[in-house]
């Protein structure tokens, strides 16, 4: 009996590389691997990865995509940071129905049920466009990334301070990239199970008081946080380089949890898809600690 041909698209990126390291790690000899990237040279490590074949694919090449997708099973689009997200992860998916791929799965984020926002209208069209495509589908909703909270090592390395505009009380969801790789790799060996099911995201809660404790608990140091107006933040963003759709994307995130939109919700997708506990902000923390230092 052939393998199951599986397929990540992205995979070079932040969610890419764990995602193909589990797959490979926990399915390497059941599944046959395809991990599809801009430029194989950029991962020479997948090379030695156990049932892992590395290939090159361009995300919203809709064309030449139906060919490499061809004898696909299942496929993960893991979307880019781009404006054109959109269309970039839809021409993806079409591609994959013609090439008779028989489950497309993507992330996607929790604020896509708001179409009115900007990131939220960005993945509440490839949510929309993926369900109504034909081929079986899984869509895994991600909140903010605990690997975003790196931004803030060069401010608590110099000065023991970190910055955001959001109410230090507040909490908000955060998701661990290893959690995301553990879900996907779960969900493409035995995709059937999935077929139709949208997944919230969540590894834990926390909101900036917390991270205080935690910093000085995992670094030993007596870190503080600011609260700054959303014009600092946005020009602090701006000077890393972030372009305008992200700014105020990431805007309006900040105000939402402000508002406390974003402390409650379904937080069991993760443990009852890998019948593990997702890792929570300290673990993450203790995990990272060198990187503020």
């Amino acid at each position: 009996m052939s393998k199951a041909r599986v397929f990540v698209i992205g995979a070079s990126g932040n969610c890419g590389k764990p995602t193909v390291n589990a797959l490979s790690k926990n399915y390497g000899e059941k599944l046959d691997i395809v991990a599809g990237v801009r430029k194989p040279e950029n991962v020479p490590e997948f090379q030695s990865l156990r049932g892992v074949t590395v290939v090159r694919a361009e995300m919203g090449k809709r064309d030449e995509l139906v060919g490499i997708f061809k004898d696909v099973d299942v496929l993960f689009i893991i979307v880019p940071r781009s404006h054109a997200r959109a269309e970039i992860a839809c021409a993806t998916a079409e591609a994959a129905k013609l090439a008779g791929v028989k489950h497309i799965m993507t992330v996607s984020t929790g604020v896509a049920v708001g179409p009115d926002k900007i990131i939220g209208k960005q993945f509440h069209d490839i949510e929309n466009a993926i369900s109504n495509l034909g081929p079986d589908y899984t869509i895994l909703r991600l909140p903010y990334f605990m690997e975003n909270f790196g931004y803030f090592r060069e401010t608590i390395q110099k000065s023991s301070v970190f910055y955001d505009a959001i109410d230090p009380s507040k909490r908000f969801p955060v998701i661990c990239v290893e959690d995301v790789a553990a879900v996907a790799s779960v969900i493409m060996s035995s995709p059937e199970k999935h077929a139709g099911k949208t997944y919230n995201m969540v590894s834990d809660r926390c909101c900036y008081n917390d991270m205080v404790k935690t910093f000085r608990k995992v670094i030993g140091k007596d870190i503080k946080y600011i609260q700054q107006s959303y014009e600092e933040v946005r020009a602090a963003m701006f000077q890393l380089g972030l372009p305008e759709w992200n700014v105020n994307g990431g805007l309006e995130f900040t105000k939402e949890a402000n508002a406390g939109e974003h402390e409650k919700g379904d937080d069991d997708d993760i443990k009852a898809i890998t019948g593990e506990q997702p890792t929570n902000i300290e673990a993450w923390f203790q995990r990272h600690a060198s990187m503020f230092k």
